[in-house]
C-alpha cells in the first residue's frame, strides 16, 4: 500500500490493485502514520523512502 502511495497515487485508485476496500486503505494509512510518528502521507513516503538506504 505504501508503494502505491508512494507513487503518487490517488487515494481512490489505492485499493483496486491490492484488492481491498478504501476502508482498510484508511486504517492501515492511519496505523502506518501513528506508528512512524508521521503527520501525513507525505511525511511516511518520505521516511519510507529513507528506510532504503
Amino acid at each position: 500500500m505504501l508503494t502505491l502511495a508512494g507513487r503518487v497515487l490517488p487515494d481512490a485508485e489505492i485499493p483496486s490493485p491490492l484488492h481491498i476496500s478504501m476502508a482498510t486503505v484508511k486504517a492501515q494509512a492511519s496505523r502506518l502514520l501513528t506508528e512512524q510518528g508521521a503527520p501525513d502521507s507525505v511525511h511516511l513516503v518520505i521516511s519510507r523512502t529513507s528506510w532504503r538506504w
